[in-house]
């Protein structure tokens, strides 16, 4: 796991923003691995209705170097509809270990029957993509407890042909990061800077710090 908190760097006097971005730029790198740092962070919406809404994503994948962020969910979930409606999200994640909280501003895309979702599909695997066999949209009320999977995919994963039958069910998600907000809680001091990217691109970026 990357040392986000930097702590060399961070009590020395001559800690740089420079040290700090290749530090967030190691984790977020990392983040798609499972049990990583921020691999399970908390995207915000806005709602239909106009209210905030916020739930735990898993990262699928992240290039800093285009500023993507990819994520997979069911096309039939609110989320997907508040982002075609309002694009302006926030990934918000926290690394417990080293008490670094990394808040991301990004754009919005979903895309479900294209080139991109093809790919992903193409490139996940089966136990995660047995999901989008689920009958009933997420959220949908139910009489009792239950992962609304059909019985031959209940308990175990079904051949690849069978996944295809939930294959219009899934869409990928993918995020334009515009600017991260990273910050360190520690007891000598909390740190805090911002990186921005210019025209939305990852490859383009410039520091700041912030007070805390």
């Amino acid at each position: 796991m990357a040392d986000l908190a930097g702590r060399a760097g961070t009590e020395a006097a001559g800690e740089t923003l420079e040290m700090v971005w290749r530090a967030v730029r190691a984790a977020l790198e990392g983040a798609a691995k499972p049990g990583a740092a921020f691999n399970k962070s908390v995207l915000a919406t806005r709602g239909l209705d106009g209210s905030p809404q916020a739930r735990t994503i898993i990262l699928r994948e992240v290039d800093v170097s285009t500023g993507l962020i990819r994520l997979h969910t069911d096309a039939r979930s609110a989320k997907c509809a508040e982002i075609q409606a309002c694009p302006d999200v926030t990934l918000l994640g926290y690394d417990s270990e080293g008490d670094v909280q990394l808040r991301i501003k990004a754009k919005g895309a979903v895309h479900i029957r294209d080139a991109v979702a093809d790919a992903a599909w193409e490139g996940a695997s089966d136990s995660s993509l047995r999901a989008y066999l689920v009958e009933a949209a997420p959220g949908t009320a139910r009489a009792a407890p239950g992962t609304g999977l059909p019985g031959d995919a209940e308990g175990r994963i079904p051949a690849r042909a069978r996944l295809e039958d939930g294959r219009d069910n899934f869409a990928v998600i993918r995020l334009q990061i515009a600017e991260i907000d990273w910050l360190r809680l520690a007891r000598e001091g909390n740190r805090r800077a911002r990186f921005t990217f210019a025209g939305g691109k990852g490859g383009t970026r410039a520091g700041d710090w912030l007070q805390p």
